[in-house]
């Protein structure tokens, strides 16, 4: 026989759930059956620790519908495709999508100190996202729209004339009413990319029902799914006794069950404690973090470059480490890094390192920043 000739059909990965679903109702029909049948044989048993026997009418239609097979049949493929038209998103920074490729759709917590850029950071992503067309809502707690706004206007000045930036405009400048024509530029380039950017400003007593909320009302009302991001989780109200962790650990909890909700990419910025700040970014770095660690999929943190000196390792040396923290921050730009401590699908720990300009609330890849710079890194095994 000739090969050749042989004319093949394009491969259609769902195929097999096709078929499945032509043939559902039969199958529905033939495993209920038997599964009454056999409830009719054990009819005197029933379920442990329970007063319901089991060939109660309601039982097995209501399990039946539980079963794995009929989640292949019913639920399977279009949840495929819905974490299909949900990943994609790239973050903008070109060093950090060369590693992650893109943003799958999951939880993804971002921790910092003070000073280190976070909101900035953060939001630099959400202005390269919606500039790629996607869609993207931003619950702001503790700064205005404003400020955000004059953040953003403030950072294309800078971008427009890095080999000036005499003739860049710091943010304080803008909402001071300096508006020069590189500023009213900046703000015409602005407006064209942010029709699909939604600035919900909050207060200090938001809390996590108001969120929800103001989601589900976005999602009815323009039919898509946005990019969901928090700033930030400790400022969240939540009506639970406890100590802050319960408060936290609530929050925590509810913002994954909104992710899971509506399949979406959603990104809660998180403080750390004080403690924290003068050792390289971990989980313990984090304020409450007990359910951060195990609710969130990506756990990122945010850290001067600086703390990768073996000097930071060392329980001694406090005034050493103030006067190296303190360089550091008066460098310009100064020198920052975005470690993953966690990675629930993807690559579970990388490092990318970035040009800070606070001045200009600017972030930018450091090209001369290497994985191998990173002193106290675990050591990776090839396989």
């Amino acid at each position: 026989m000739n090969q050749e000739n042989i004319e093949t059909e394009p491969y259609d990965p769902f195929s097999v759930m096709n078929d499945f679903e032509k043939h559902s109702e039969k199958m529905d029909t033939t495993t209920s059956a038997a599964s009454i049948n056999t409830v009719q044989m054990n009819s005197n048993i029933q379920q442990p620790n329970s007063s319901i026997p089991i060939n109660q009418p309601n039982y097995v239609p209501g399990f039946y519908k539980r079963t794995v097979s009929n989640y292949l049949r019913k639920q399977f493929k279009g949840e495929i495709q819905s974490f299909k038209a949900s990943s994609g998103k790239k973050t903008g920074y070109s060093n950090l999508d060369t590693i992650i490729g893109s943003m799958y759709p999951g939880f993804y917590v971002l921790g910092a100190g003070s000073s280190i850029g976070k909101t900035t950071f953060v939001l630099q992503i959400a202005d390269q996202m919606v500039d790629s067309n996607e869609s993207v809502i931003y619950f702001t707690l503790e700064q205005s729209e404003l400020e955000l706004v004059s953040k953003s206007l403030s950072r294309i000045t800078a971008l427009d004339n890095m080999k000036n930036t005499s003739y860049a405009k710091t943010a304080i400048q803008i909402r001071k009413g300096d508006i020069t024509q590189e500023v009213v530029d900046a703000i015409k380039k602005y407006d064209q990319i942010t029709n699909l950017f939604t600035i919900i400003e909050g207060d200090f007593q938001t809390d996590m029902t108001a969120i929800e909320r103001t989601v589900e009302d976005y999602v009815k009302t323009t039919g898509t799914v946005p990019v969901i991001i928090v700033d930030y989780l400790q400022i969240i109200q939540e009506n639970t006794q406890g100590t802050d962790k319960t408060k936290v650990d609530s929050i925590t909890k509810r913002l994954k069950m909104l992710q899971r909700k509506y399949n979406a990419v959603v990104i809660a910025i998180s403080s750390i404690n004080r403690g924290n700040y003068m050792l390289p970014i971990d989980f313990e770095s984090f304020k409450e973090s007990g359910s951060i660690e195990y609710s969130a999929d990506v756990v990122w943190g945010l850290q001067l470059q600086i703390l990768n000196d073996p000097t930071f390792t060392s329980a001694k040396g406090i005034a050493q480490k103030r006067a190296l923290i303190a360089a550091a921050k008066a460098e310009s730009p100064r020198k920052v890094e975005l470690v993953c401590l966690k990675n629930r699908y993807g690559i579970a720990s990388y490092h990318c390192g970035f040009y800070y300009y606070p001045q200009f609330d600017l972030f930018r890849p450091d090209p001369n920043y290497k994985q191998s710079m990173v002193f106290n890194k675990a050591p990776q095994i090839i396989l």
